[in-house]
Parts: C-alpha cells; structure tokens; sequence
C-alpha cells in the first residue's frame, strides 16, 4: 500500500483548515478573501487529520468532536439545532476530500 507524503498530507491538512475556515467557522472570522495565513481552526484541522488518516473516525463520531470543540473549546452556548446543517454541511465537504484522499493515495 502507497503511503502519502509529507506533503500530501500537508495538503490535506491545507483543505481541511480552509474548510472549516470558510464553511464552518462558528464564531464568524472568516473574511473574503481568505488571508495568506489562516491559522484560527489549524489545531482543529490537524486533530480531524489525525482522527480520519489514523483512526479512520466515523462521520457521527466527527460530529460529536465538531460539537464539542463549539461547546468545549470555543464556549459557544446557542441551542445545539444552530450549528446542526453547518456541522453536517462541512463534514460532507471534508468526507468528500477524504474520498479522494484515500483514492490518490491508495489507502
């Protein structure tokens, strides 16, 4: 089995974090356009990189972590229902790159 590179799995990462930049983005920072450095969700990012190449995480289960990085991390308090569609709109756009991910690499 192919095994991605360094940089492939920066790229990776590089979507990832503009994904929940310009998608998710729960407490409103993103600007258009985007910056050239956008770091505010990279540590998000690089765990949901870690949860889907190494533990392969189910969606459901992504979307708890999603959750609770609003409540827990962030301290975000609106009714759950609130970031309900965003939460499942972006986990169809980083499970669609992770498709692709895997098919490029062969994983």
């Amino acid at each position: 089995m192919k095994q991605p590179t360094k940089e492939d799995l920066s790229d990776f990462l590089h979507k990832i974090n503009e994904i929940l930049w310009k998608y998710w983005d729960p407490i409103g920072v993103y600007k258009d356009p985007m910056p050239d450095v956008f770091d505010e969700y990279l540590s998000y990012a690089n765990e949901i990189l870690i949860l889907l190449y190494q533990y392969e995480i189910q969606r459901d289960r992504l979307e708890i972590y999603l959750m609770e990085i609003i409540r827990e991390h962030i301290g975000l308090t609106a009714p759950d229902s609130f970031f309900v569609e965003k939460n499942q709109k972006t986990l169809d756009m980083i499970y669609s790159i992770w498709a692709n991910f895997k098919k490029d690499n062969g994983l």
